[in-house]
């Protein structure tokens, strides 16, 4: 997992979009096969723009677009 995991976040981090959305699909599909992460992570979900906000995340980040904090 983390083999896929690694190069997907480095990806993000780096910015290099070309190359982030497939390696976010084959980490989805990993998890996505595992029923032990698929119920560790069932709870996880998207950082809106408030707790975007509150965790002092950068703007571009965040999913959704929103006014500031």
């Amino acid at each position: 997992m983390a083999c896929a995991a690694r190069p997907a976040r480095d990806a993000l981090i780096d910015c290099r979009d070309a190359q982030a959305p497939s390696l976010l699909d084959d980490l989805r599909l990993s998890v996505q096969r595992s029923r032990i992460l698929r119920w560790s992570l069932r709870r996880t979900g998207i950082i809106d723009a408030d707790t975007g906000c509150d965790l002092g995340l950068p703007r571009d980040r965040w999913a959704t677009a929103s006014s500031g904090c």
